[in-house]
């Protein structure tokens, strides 16, 4: 029997309140799914302001129902990450203002008094169930409504001194971060179990800013009062070398008590249809090209990241260009979102001068699994990475992927039977990446409906195999705690 079973379990959703999933999100769901294969009772602790939405003389149910209405938007429209958004109206900034400062002096701490327990059980025929985004609310139990916690936590960590965002989770069994955070269980809360997981360290690690580094650190620090949980086994040994050392005698006496545990999460592609294969074909040509290659299946590289420097996006284009496979109607397809910074800038003078490079802008989650699909290879030159979330998913899909030799992904290499389907090449050297298109560039796939229905056989037996096997080892964790 699991150990989870019937624990009632708080789970951040920082990064599931955000307007793109990506990355943390697709972790924070798959931790859902398998909490409830534990059969554990989960609840979701969500900064929404509940103070805004009042329903005074109502019954319960109705109350609760109405509210999960609300909550449930909330999470389907999302929020925009940015710290300096700009607030229009001065009430509201006083207010914040007022906040910020009420943290400072006298930190924060969050219980029944200004938060607010909500069931979530109007569930039947729930349309927001029925969303792609938000499809994970099946599994839910209730909410936790602690007005702008995530926010809090982030001010707190920039502050030049210790202030630790508290919360009270007597009613929980535990809470589960999804990441990092500037959190503490109050005194109420001295017998509950507070685990956070780490995904990497990468802020600390790769063009520093000063401000982030600090808020970071401060976030890594509140991790070695916390059980953890970490993607990677390369992301533990970075995190105890960096953080534990630091730690004083008194303190890592009390570390010997908490446990920590290395857990891969399942992929995070999605495939409802195995036997109409033209499905796949039609969803290709919806992306509007103008003046570039048309996506053909398995006539085409993949790139699926964010765009930035870290992922060594201009060693890929640079190879691309150098192989002159756009002549062959071979393309390069780019997905993600280009920013406003001078790295996408220029990138984006490459691509527009180049036919066979295809930016597709952020992609809805169908469009990516076909993508992946009907792709050629998946190419990953990221210079760091904390566990390698595409890369994972290109494996357990049977498709061929080229990436970096950084050390966590020479980790996913060693995985089940995925040295069969990845290659590791330096993200240093355009020399190597050239060959890597001189060489894959003219597969000729003679049976593309074959070769798809086995890719997505492969890719459900392995994500069962893996979800099953995160349950498990997430239940193994909590039989120590």
């Amino acid at each position: 029997m699991s150990s989870l079973k019937g624990k009632k379990i708080l789970v951040t959703v920082q990064e599931l309140e955000n307007k793109e999933h990506r990355g943390i999100a697709f972790y924070t769901k798959s931790l859902i799914k398998a909490l409830n294969k534990s059969e554990a009772e989960i609840w979701l602790l969500v900064s929404m302001d509940f103070k805004k939405i009042k329903f005074r003389n109502y019954n319960e149910n109705f109350k609760n129902s109405t509210i999960s209405t609300f909550i449930s938007d909330y999470l389907t429209k999302g929020v925009i990450k940015n710290p300096k958004l700009k607030i229009k109206s001065r009430r509201n900034k006083l207010i914040k203002i007022i906040n910020y400062l009420k943290i400072i002096f006298f930190g924060k701490s969050y219980s029944p008094s200004n938060s607010l327990k909500v069931i979530f059980s109007n569930k039947r025929e729930n349309p927001y169930l029925k969303l792609e985004r938000t499809s994970y609310l099946r599994y839910i139990e209730g909410f936790y409504l602690a007005p702008n916690i995530y926010e809090n936590c982030l001010f707190s960590s920039l502050l030049p001194f210790n202030n630790q965002i508290k919360i009270d989770i007597e009613n929980f069994d535990s809470l589960i971060s999804s990441a990092p955070l500037n959190i503490f269980l109050n005194k109420k809360s001295k017998n509950k179990i507070l685990v956070q997981t780490i995904h990497d360290l990468i802020p600390l690690e790769y063009e520093p800013k000063k401000l982030m580094v600090n808020s970071f650190s401060r976030m890594l620090k509140s991790c070695t009062f916390s059980n953890n949980i970490y993607v990677s086994g390369f992301s533990r040994n970075k995190f105890k070398y960096n953080m534990l050392p630091k730690i004083s005698s008194v303190k890592n006496i009390k570390n010997n008590f908490l446990t920590d545990t290395v857990i891969t999460q399942p992929p995070t592609l999605f495939f409802e249809e195995t036997e109409n294969q033209f499905i796949y074909e039609n969803i290709l040509n919806s992306i509007n090209i103008k003046n570039k290659l048309s996506i053909k299946p398995f006539k085409y590289f993949l790139f699926n990241a964010s765009i930035d420097s870290r992922k060594n996006v201009f060693l890929l284009v640079n190879a691309y260009q150098n192989s002159n496979l756009q002549e062959e109607g071979i393309a390069l397809v780019i997905t993600g979102k280009l920013k406003k910074d001078e790295y996408s800038l220029k990138l984006k003078k490459i691509i527009n001068n180049n036919p066979g490079i295809i930016l597709t802008d952020y992609i809805s989650e169908t469009l990516k699994s076909t993508l992946y699909l009907n792709a050629l290879y998946l190419l990953s030159p990221s210079i760091i990475e904390g566990f390698g979330i595409p890369v994972l998913d290109a494996c357990c899909l049977g498709l061929p992927c080229v990436a970096s030799d950084c050390l966590s992904h020479r980790e996913i290499l060693e995985l089940y039977d995925f040295d069969a389907y990845l290659e590791l090449y330096s993200p240093e050297s355009e020399m190597e990446w050239t060959n890597v298109f001189l060489k894959r560039g003219y597969i000729n796939i003679l049976d593309p409906e074959q070769k798809r229905f086995n890719r997505i056989i492969r890719y459900k037996g392995m994500y069962s195999k893996i979800l099953e096997t995160f349950s498990n080892n997430l239940s193994t964790f909590y039989s120590k705690l």
